[in-house]
């Protein structure tokens, strides 16, 4: 397991300073002329499913999938490891981002606002479910017809997710939701149940990632 992940990392390592540049770049400024820390945090979100797509590339590309087909190695193993790895890449890009913004944020204040913690206190866990759902709808799609194949149902998810998006928030805009919904017992329940229902997207992808690559035919 600890060598598909490093194999991961290293298929990353050659764009590692670049995107290391990118994310201070990026987080730095937009800390520094926006009003929302949002985008910043939404920024690893996309550069996860960017680097996540290029390792299956990579290993279509090298011809990787033939080798862990006529290899000991349990597919279980193999789709586990791209998860792990993706989600670490979160992590990792998260940190460096809200290091970068505590730092731009104190240059440019002197001290933290307790709304701009509150903020970030909530747009990390909203990031981070946002990645789970990437990662949960293409990662069977990467596994089933592979990255080049899957660019135009890229577009065509992307596509309907858009309209979808648009249409939700037109209906909240028409139906606003109180924010006294959200209090009491509100504040436990529906956390964990979001929880709950990533937990149930992600366990689905993982078991769909398996089942693929274990019927695959080369």
């Amino acid at each position: 397991m600890k060598g598909l992940i490093y194999k991961d990392f290293m298929l990353l390592g050659k764009q590692a300073r670049l995107l290391l540049v990118m994310i201070i770049g990026l987080t730095g400024f937009w800390t520094w002329t926006g009003d929302t820390v949002t985008g910043a945090f939404s920024f690893s979100a996309v550069i996860v499913f960017m680097l996540s797509m290029n390792c299956f590339a990579y290993d279509e590309l090298a011809g990787y999938e033939k080798l862990v087909a006529s290899s000991p190695i349990p597919k279980k193993q193999v789709v586990l490891a791209r998860y792990l790895s993706s989600l670490v890449v979160w992590a990792g890009t998260t940190a460096v981002s809200l290091i970068c913004m505590l730092a731009v944020l104190l240059v440019k204040q002197g001290t933290l606002l307790t709304a701009q913690l509150a903020q970030i206190a909530i747009s990390v866990p909203l990031v981070l479910a946002l990645v789970i759902v990437l990662m949960a709808v293409w990662f069977p799609i990467f596994y089933k017809f592979g990255v080049n194949k899957s660019r135009l149902i890229l577009i065509l998810v992307c596509a309907l997710g858009a309209a979808l998006l648009v249409g939700v928030i037109a209906l909240f805009a028409e139906q606003p939701i109180s924010l006294s919904a959200f209090t009491g017992w509100n504040q436990v329940l529906l956390p964990l149940l979001a929880v709950a229902v990533l937990a149930l997207i992600l366990s689905v992808s993982y078991s769909l990632c398996v089942r693929i690559l274990e019927k695959k035919e080369y």
